[in-house]
C-alpha cells in the first residue's frame, strides 16, 4: 500500500474581530539546493519550509447592549511559536518591512479643488514615483477623474528568538489606524524533526486600540471632549476580551 503523503494542516484558527483583522499563515515545502552525486536520493521529508502571511487591517463596529463601538489598531505583534523549527534573523523576509499596502483614490477636478490636492501630494510618502504626484497637480479637467494608488509605506520590523520570531506593526501613516493588506513571505523555516507547528498569534497593546466611534452610549450624540475622557475605560471595560491574550491565531501543523 502506498504511503500517504503528508500535508500541512490548519488546526486551530481565530479571527475574534475579522473586520477590524484577519490573519492567515500559510506553509509551503521548499526544494533542496543540496548538490552532488547524493543530491539524486531524495530525503524523505523536506528540510525547510516557506511561511507567508496575508493579514488586513481595517475598522470595525462591535455591538453591545448599550450600543456601538467602532475601533481599529495603531499597530501590533505577529508572534510566531515554532515546534521543531527554527527561522533565523538573516532567513526572515527583510523586504517585508516596507510592504503594508493601502489603496489611495484622490479625486482629480479642476478650480477650487487644486489647492487641495496639493495638500494630499504633500503627505503622501516618497513611495509613489514623482511623475505620478506631479502629474496629479498639473492636470486639469472639466469632469471629476480618481485616480488609485498603491501606497506601500515602512512599518513593519522584526526581532525575537529563532523559535519565536516576532513582527512589530507601527502605525506611521499619519492616519488613526492601520487600513491595509499585507500579503508576503515571512522568510523561511528550518525544520529539526517532525511532527513540527506554527502558533502564530496577533496581539495588539491596550493603548493600540483606538475607538474611533461611539454610538447610542447617551440620550445625546457624544462631543468629541466627552469621547477623549471615556475612549481609555471604555477600551479597557468592552476591548480587553476581545483584544487579549490575542486578536488573532492559528495553528499549522505537519505530521
Amino acid at each position: 500500500m502506498a504511503k500517504q503523503s503528508r500535508a500541512i494542516e490548519v488546526t486551530e484558527h481565530d479571527n475574534k474581530c475579522p473586520e477590524c483583522l484577519h490573519l492567515e499563515i500559510s506553509g509551503e515545502p521548499v526544494a533542496s539546493e543540496s548538490k552532488g552525486p547524493f543530491s539524486l536520493f531524495k530525503k524523505s521529508e523536506p528540510e525547510a519550509f516557506s511561511l507567508s502571511v496575508r493579514i488586513n487591517f481595517n475598522q470595525q463596529w462591535l455591538v453591545f447592549s448599550f450600543g456601538r463601538v467602532k475601533f481599529g489598531l495603531r499597530g501590533g505583534e505577529l508572534r510566531l511559536k515554532l515546534e521543531n523549527g527554527q527561522m533565523p534573523s538573516e532567513l526572515r523576509n527583510e523586504a517585508l518591512k516596507k510592504i503594508l499596502a493601502r489603496e489611495l483614490e484622490i479625486e482629480r477636478q479642476s478650480g477650487g479643488e487644486q489647492e487641495s490636492k496639493s495638500q494630499v501630494e504633500a503627505s503622501v510618502t516618497p513611495d509613489l514615483s514623482k511623475a505620478s504626484l506631479k502629474g496629479v497637480g498639473e492636470q486639469r479637467q472639466k469632469k471629476s477623474q480618481v485616480d488609485k494608488f498603491q501606497l506601500k509605506i515602512a512599518q513593519v520590523s522584526h526581532k525575537g528568538a529563532n523559535n519565536q520570531p516576532v513582527w512589530v506593526f507601527e502605525n506611521r501613516t499619519g492616519e488613526p489606524v492601520l487600513i491595509g493588506e499585507l500579503a508576503d513571505s515571512l522568510g523561511k523555516m528550518l525544520i529539526a524533526g517532525v511532527p513540527w507547528s506554527v502558533e502564530a498569534t496577533f496581539t495588539p497593546e491596550m493603548r493600540q486600540v483606538v475607538i474611533t466611534g461611539l454610538e447610542n452610549l447617551f440620550k445625546d450624540d457624544i462631543s468629541g471632549h466627552k469621547l477623549n475622557v471615556f475612549e481609555l475605560g471604555f477600551a479597557k471595560l468592552f476591548l480587553k476580551h476581545k483584544t487579549q491574550p490575542y486578536l488573532s491565531r492559528q495553528v499549522l501543523r505537519y505530521e
